[in-house]
């Protein structure tokens, strides 16, 4: 929950308390040290796997039981390894009892914003929500003016080689602790770190594919055509904004999804200002195919706000979330609702999920020596 102080207007007060942004209520600090994240491990260590029981995701033919402990993915990188948990999910189908998931992915959040134990198809307007929150980013201080953007993010992402004749298409779940440093010259640096990729009953495999042939740790630098500093040369009008990021021969039918999708590219690459985080947070209140579902807690144990839209992906939904104190972007979450033959999993899952855990500006001398670095 938030520390959200009485507004003026009743209806954006109303709508606050609808989805469960109450007043007085201290958010839990980001676990950051190391101790703390060996103690988040150790309660997901302590994490039965079997049936879980709590809130369902329901789409017209889909409802989905899951864990009603909520649980933080570890990916604990003290240096280089990641450690990662899946947690069984169970499917429901109408009329029918409980039965083994095809596909166990990283636990749906819940939502404050739900009624009783279903997750509508879209959530409540957010275009009061997003103003506030446009408010909130402006009042924060800006990065320190230092040369380089550094900005670390803990995701796990799928990875899929397409079907052939004798099977269909295989995918794997792979954690990633990934630092990006964008360099005043233009060149985008980014260092992976992966652990050893789930199958799709959640247990580590050894499968070979694509994947196999990844290391555990790379470390690619690359020219950034857009430059260093995209964020600051956005337009300053909505319109045109909106032009840019969700352009009407490319995002007919799907401009939530567009939006959604081009505020992950900005914030998981680049230290974004707080007057530009303020612009888009405007920019996505005047999109109505974009609502909220309340509150949360994301993948760190932070208190966020949830934003939802279906994506450009007709098989799945675009989950971004904010801190509702501060306005600051906080990740995303990519979940399929619907069967998609180019995947190895069955909906409804979560396919993908990105922390941000920080992003900074820091001084040439904290990037790592770039004699260990790819050059393309």
């Amino acid at each position: 929950m938030s520390n959200l102080r009485p507004n003026d207007d009743p209806e954006l007060r109303k709508l606050l308390d609808s989805i469960g942004l109450h007043e007085n209520v201290v958010p839990e600090s980001d676990p950051e040290s190391t101790a703390r994240a060996q103690a988040m491990l150790g309660r997901i260590l302590e994490q039965p796997r079997g049936r879980g029981q709590g809130r369902r995701f329901v789409r017209p033919d889909l409802r989905l039981r899951v864990g009603g402990r909520r649980t933080v993915l570890g990916l604990l990188a003290a240096g280089v390894a990641c450690a990662v948990i899946a947690i069984a999910l169970v499917v429901v189908e109408p009329g029918a009892g409980p039965r083994p998931a095809a596909a166990e992915t990283p636990p749906m959040l819940t939502f404050s914003g739900v009624d009783g134990d279903h997750l509508p198809g879209a959530g409540a307007p957010a275009r009061a929500l997003l103003e506030n929150l446009a408010g909130r980013a402006e009042g924060q201080p800006p990065a320190a003016d230092l040369p380089v953007q550094r900005v670390v993010l803990d995701a796990w992402w799928s990875s899929t080689d397409p079907a052939d004749r004798d099977r269909g298409p295989a995918t794997v779940l792979v954690p990633r602790h990934v630092e990006v440093y964008q360099l005043p010259d233009g060149t985008r640096r980014s260092i992976e770190r992966r652990g050893r990729p789930l199958d799709a009953d959640g247990r580590a495999t050894d499968q070979p594919g694509s994947w196999s042939a990844v290391p555990s740790t790379t470390d690619e630098t690359f020219t950034n055509d857009l430059g260093a500093d995209y964020p600051g040369t956005l337009p300053e009008s909505v319109p045109a904004l909106r032009k840019l990021l969700a352009p009407p021969y490319g995002c007919g039918g799907v401009a939530g999804g567009c939006l959604l999708g081009a505020v992950n590219d900005l914030f998981t690459g680049y230290v974004v200002a707080p007057s530009v985080t303020a612009r888009l947070w405007r920019l996505l209140a005047t999109e109505p195919t974009i609502t909220t579902l309340g509150t949360t807690k994301d993948r760190l144990g932070r208190d966020a706000v949830v934003l939802v839209a279906d994506a450009t992906d007709p098989t799945q939904r675009t989950l971004v979330l904010i801190d509702p104190d501060t306005g600051r972007y906080l990740g995303s979450e990519s979940i399929l609702v619907k069967p998609n033959k180019d995947l190895g999993f069955k909906p409804p899952a979560v396919v993908a999920f990105t922390a941000l855990a920080s992003a900074d500006r820091v001084e040439q001398g904290e990037v790592p020596d770039s004699r260990t670095t790819t050059r393309y």
